[in-house]
C-alpha cells in the first residue's frame, strides 16, 4: 500500500513538473518561411503558412476603386503563441499603419476589415494588405505583390519634339514624374521640361496644348480630375520657372480616354502614363 501511494505520488509530480515545458514550448515557422524585408511581424507570432511565387497578381482595393498588381506574391500567415494574451484586431492594424508610413508608404485603403498599402523605392512598388479577419487578434494574413515599375522611354530632345510635332501635330513627353496620385512633379522631371522649355524658347510662334494622360487604373472621375491637374502642372511650372508666356499654353487632361498602348499589361500601362504636347493652330 505504501509502495503504491509512492508510486501515485511519483507520477503526479512528475506531471506538474512537465507541465511548464508543455506550456513554454514555442511554436516554430514553417520550413523555409522568413518575414518580408520591408516589414516585421508582431512579437509573439509565428508564420504558420507561407507561399511565395514568382509572378502571380493581386486585386487590391483602394479608396479610388480596385487595381489589379502583378510581380512577386507573398502571402504570409502569422499566428499568434498559445500562451500570449492576443493583441486585438484595431492593435494590430495601428501597428502596421505606423511602420509603414514611417518607411515611406502610402495608405491606400483604410477600412474596418483591412488597411492596403502601397510603398516605392527605387525601382520597385511594394503593395501590402494587412488583414487581421475575425480572429480576436490571434492570426493575420499579409499580402505582398512587388512589383517592379517600368522604365520610362529616353526623354525626346527639343529637336525630336520640334520633329515629331511637324510631322504629326503632337508628341508624347515620357520623363515628367509626379508623386504617386498627386500632381506634384518631381526634381527627376527636370531634364524633360528644360527640353519642352527650349522647343518652345526655339520655336517662339508655337503654341500647345499640354495634354494629361494616366493608364486605366482606378475610376474615370479620379483618373481625369488627376490627369487635368497634371497637365495644369505642367503648364504653370512652364510659365512661373522656365519664363514661356502663358498665351502659348493650354492645359487639358484626358485620363485614360487616348491611351497609345493596352492597359492589359504593364508596359502599356507605363506608356499611356504621359503627358503630350499637341500643336494649337488657332
Amino acid at each position: 500500500m505504501k509502495y503504491r501511494f509512492q508510486l501515485i505520488l511519483t507520477c503526479s509530480l512528475m506531471l506538474i513538473l512537465s507541465i511548464p515545458s508543455i506550456v513554454s514550448a514555442k511554436q516554430s515557422d514553417i520550413k523555409d518561411s522568413k518575414d518580408h524585408p520591408l516589414i516585421t511581424r508582431m512579437s509573439d507570432f509565428y508564420i504558420s503558412r507561407y507561399e511565395k511565387n514568382e509572378f502571380d497578381f493581386e486585386k487590391f482595393k483602394t479608396n479610388h476603386g480596385r487595381i489589379q498588381v502583378e510581380g512577386r506574391k507573398f502571402v504570409i500567415d502569422y499566428r499568434i503563441q498559445s500562451d500570449i494574451t492576443p493583441p486585438g484586431k484595431i492593435q494590430i492594424l495601428q501597428n502596421y499603419l505606423v511602420a509603414l508610413e514611417g518607411i515611406g508608404a502610402e495608405t491606400m485603403l483604410k477600412s474596418s476589415y483591412y488597411y492596403i498599402f502601397k510603398i516605392v523605392k527605387e525601382d520597385m512598388e511594394t503593395w501590402i494588405k494587412v488583414d487581421p479577419g475575425n480572429y480576436d487578434g490571434k492570426r493575420y494574413i499579409l499580402t505582398i505583390v512587388e512589383k517592379a515599375v517600368m522604365k520610362q522611354e529616353v526623354v525626346a530632345d527639343a529637336e525630336a519634339m520640334a520633329r515629331g510635332i511637324i510631322q504629326s501635330g503632337h508628341m508624347a513627353v515620357y520623363g515628367i514624374y509626379f508623386d504617386s496620385g498627386k500632381s506634384t512633379i518631381k526634381k527627376d522631371s527636370d531634364q524633360a521640361l528644360n527640353e519642352i522649355a527650349k522647343l518652345l524658347n526655339n520655336n517662339p510662334k508655337l503654341k500647345l496644348f499640354v495634354v494629361g494622360h494616366t493608364d486605366s487604373d482606378g475610376n474615370l472621375k479620379y483618373n481625369m480630375k488627376l490627369s487635368d491637374e497634371r497637365a495644369k502642372a505642367v503648364t504653370q511650372i512652364l510659365v512661373n520657372q522656365y519664363k514661356i508666356e502663358k498665351n502659348r499654353l493650354n492645359s487639358k487632361g484626358l485620363g485614360p480616354l487616348a491611351p497609345v498602348a493596352s492597359n492589359r499589361s504593364n508596359d502599356g500601362r507605363a506608356k499611356n502614363r504621359r503627358v503630350e504636347l499637341v500643336e494649337k493652330l488657332n
